[in-house]
């Protein structure tokens, strides 16, 4: 076998192998048996650092703050708010119910009130209370209503005719024939 046809990895391998075995040599004819510590010497101690003096209070007496509560940051007038945790202060509630939809059966009575843009719920007569509204007495264009703020007799709210989207135009109006 030729020496020039081996490969590089081959001359690696037998490179990592020769280490490995000087090293086991050397071990067994006892090197690193004589390792010892040396003496402590003091002139390579150093000193401890020492520490900084602390720093004086930095929030102070909790008196100074009382401005924060009187005009609360996050509110949007800067004035105090009261906080309610049931997320009804029942004040608006009043103010904000509107009857907006009335369906009358034989057998099936329901009324749906509008509390706020967004929430829409719909009381049977005779049913339970639903987020805290109970239907008490329904006639085709009224309601009586238990919630948070009492008893309260709401009109229909009708739609005025202003806002909202046109109605679609039929067909027939814009000049096709029916098909």
């Amino acid at each position: 076998m030729r020496l020039d046809m081996i490969g590089l990895r081959t001359w690696l391998l037998a490179t990592v192998v020769g280490w490995a075995l000087l090293v086991c040599v050397l071990a067994v004819a006892g090197l690193g048996k004589r390792v010892e510590l040396l003496p402590d010497d003091p002139a390579l101690v150093q000193r401890l650092p020492t520490l900084p003096a602390p720093a004086p209070e930095r929030l102070g007496a909790f008196e100074k703050y009382s401005e924060i509560a009187a005009h609360p940051a996050f509110a949007e007038d800067r004035l105090p708010h009261p906080f309610f945790l049931s997320g009804n202060d029942g004040g608006t509630a009043a103010s904000t119910v509107r009857l907006t939809g009335v369906l009358l059966t034989d057998n099936f009575k329901m009324a749906t009130l509008t509390l706020d843009p967004q929430d829409s719920v719909r009381v049977q007569l005779g049913g339970e209370a639903v987020k805290g509204w109970r239907l008490l007495a329904l006639q085709p264009r009224s309601a009586t209503v238990e919630g948070p703020s009492g008893t309260q007799t709401l009109e229909l709210h009708v739609f005025n005719g202003q806002g909202g989207q046109p109605p679609t135009a039929n067909a027939a109006a814009r000049g096709a024939a029916p098909a």
